[in-house]
């Protein structure tokens, strides 16, 4: 498969450019990079990485979500490991076009930024986001991130009729994070039974609609709230917008990911696209 194709061929690379400074991108560079290279100042650490890995973000700073003192500090666990961040330079093209892919998972690969500057990669793992599955939606329903526009307080889809509502990646009522998601649920199964049962008792969906003062409504939290394990032992993050130590983000999350356990769990690739459908209608 092509996932044992990608493990056969780290021993012998010596450029990895990894696209994507949200948390796969992070991660994934942690996690490579400690994997061949070590951590400087560790038992099997050296001053000068074996394998050259890139990363590189559009943004200014590399996890967005987080505040820029707890992003700094990840650039730092980072180049403990050998990884190098590139700023403000988005990928501009690949070649071969397919890199990354399944069928060209590790093929050599030119990589174009939108800076003028060109990479040559042994390995090239897009970890841009997630590209939400909306190709059946119809444009006039689409915000232009290509995410459903929704209601951010009800979760309806007002535009597209009655009792038709999004949650998940797909709606573009908050960031697509987990604790959104579970946060939104209940808001969500509130206003679709108040619908249905009006429907039920005989009333005009209209009617309900334009009546909205028993709706449940959705708040999008502004704390933030996002862990990132960076190799073995370290990690970046911040939970309801207080700053967690390294050894926190390890105990809730690191410990139970890792390089050594992509094999046995049997993840299929890195820098995977979610394919959420998340449409309820």
């Amino acid at each position: 498969t092509s996932w044992i194709e990608f493990r056969k061929a780290l021993p012998t690379a010596s450029h990895i450019i990894i696209a994507g400074g949200g948390p796969a991108g992070v991660e994934t560079a942690g996690e490579l990079g400690e994997y061949l290279n070590g951590r400087k100042g560790g038992w099997f650490g050296s001053s000068s990485p074996k394998v050259s890995i890139t990363v590189a973000t559009a943004g200014s700073k590399i996890l967005p979500a987080l505040r820029p003192t707890i992003a700094a500090k990840a650039e730092e666990y980072l180049a403990a490991v050998g990884v190098i961040v590139i700023k403000n330079a988005r990928v501009k093209s690949v070649m071969p076009i397919a890199a990354g892919t399944d069928s060209a998972l590790t093929s050599e690969t030119t990589v174009t930024l939108d800076n003028g500057k060109t990479l040559e990669a042994d390995l090239y793992i897009p970890a841009t986001g997630t590209t939400p599955n909306t190709e059946f939606i119809h444009e006039s329903l689409l915000a232009a991130d290509g995410r459903i526009t929704t209601n951010p307080t009800t979760l309806r889809v007002d535009e597209a009729g009655p009792r038709v509502y999004t949650i998940g990646d797909v709606a573009n009522y908050s960031p697509p994070t987990i604790h959104h998601i579970l946060e939104a649920v209940p808001v969500l199964c509130t206003n679709l039974k108040r619908d249905l049962l009006h429907v039920f008792d005989g009333n005009g969906i209209g009617e309900r609609r334009n009546n909205s003062a028993g709706d449940r409504t959705f708040k999008t939290g502004l704390r933030k709230s996002q862990l990132v394990p960076i190799g073995k032992s370290k990690g970046v993050g911040a939970a309801m917008g207080w700053t967690l130590p390294s050894y926190a983000v390890w105990a809730i999350k690191g410990r139970i990911i890792g390089f050594g356990c992509w094999g046995r769990c049997g993840v299929g690739g890195i820098g995977l696209r979610n394919r959420d459908f998340g449409v309820i209608g």
